[in-house]
């Protein structure tokens, strides 16, 4: 009897065939829809097919649908985050979890510097106001002569530290509530939240979705910071509260934030409206290189747990 595969992230495969090749042995089920299942079609497809595993993106694995996957050995995850997988559930009923901590770092942190370079020199805010009709020429600043400030320092904070110093940053203030990731680093400047918020001219965070970074920040935060600071956001959407994101750029024209995730996704909200932001559909793995690293990572997995072998990124 085959094994039952759902792919149920998308896009999988297009930039190397030879993953749908080594699924083809298997019964496999492909969503081709070209965007993450909204619940009610995730329901719909787990409850006919009945997978044994699943090769999954940011989609929802709560409680209820795991009740619909009984057969459900592994969760193979394409990214980082694992916010969408009920962990603990997922202990209690000896379903695996797997995810590709590595493969996606790298695009990420490529994504975070382009913002950062865009930024401090308002290249999306002129673009915006001349495709208004407008034409206005700031003057912005460059890396050297700005404060960088760093709340995370896991893989991809890392990868922005190393990044941005090559390219003539001079000050780069780093946080993590992990105080490990310093270790063996005397060169780094250690700071708080609170003193990256009121020093640092960009301010860009990298830091997990949990119930203490929900509204990591928020109004008060943004009364902490310079009137003409950058914020960057390429973790999880509700680590900035959207609400008090907006009331800050709309009084601080200078300022300027990047997003490449938000607290509900596609993104339909008034910071559309702003000038002085940039926003991208939740793309910061979104290179061939990551993609296909992703893809074929969670794959393994899946053959891994088919064959009786050890995950080489296990979680649960």
């Amino acid at each position: 009897m085959k094994s039952i595969v759902f792919v149920s992230t998308s896009p999988y495969g297009d930039y190397n065939h030879s993953l749908k090749d080594a699924l083809r042995p298997f019964e496999t089920h492909y969503n081709t829809s070209g965007k993450e299942y909204p619940k009610i079609s995730l329901i719909e497809k787990v409850k006919r097919i009945n997978p044994e595993y699943i090769i999954a993106g940011v989609e929802k694995y709560d409680k209820e649908v795991l009740d619909l996957c009984p057969n459900l050995k592994l969760i193979a995850r394409v990214g980082i985050g694992l916010n969408s997988v009920d962990i603990e559930e997922c202990k209690r009923r000896g379903i695996a979890v797997t995810y590709t901590p590595d493969a996606p770092s790298n695009a990420v942190a490529e994504l975070t510097i382009g913002q950062i370079l865009l930024g401090i020199r308002f290249v999306p805010t002129a673009d915006k106001i001349i495709r208004k009709g407008g034409w206005e020429r700031y003057i912005g600043k460059e890396l050297s002569n700005v404060k960088v400030g760093l709340i995370g320092f896991g893989r991809i904070g890392k990868l922005v530290y190393d990044k941005i110093k090559r390219l003539g940053a001079k000050e780069i203030m780093v946080n993590d509530i992990d105080k490990n990731q310093f270790r063996n680093n005397s060169e780094l400047m250690i700071a708080s939240k609170e003193e990256i918020l009121k020093n640092c001219d960009v301010i860009s965070l990298h830091i997990p979705l949990e119930d203490e970074t929900i509204d990591f920040i928020k109004k008060d935060d943004f009364q902490k910071m310079k009137p003409d600071a950058i914020l960057i956001n390429n973790s999880r959407g509700k680590i900035v509260n959207e609400q008090d994101l907006y009331a800050w750029l709309h009084t601080n024209e200078r300022a300027f934030a990047a997003l490449d995730t938000f607290k509900t996704e596609p993104y339909v909200g008034p910071l559309s409206n702003l000038n002085n932001i940039f926003l991208t559909a939740h793309m910061g793995s979104c290179s061939m290189k990551s993609r296909n690293d992703m893809e074929s990572g969670a794959l393994a997995e899946v053959l891994n747990a088919i064959n009786g072998k050890e995950f080489n990124n296990q979680v649960v």
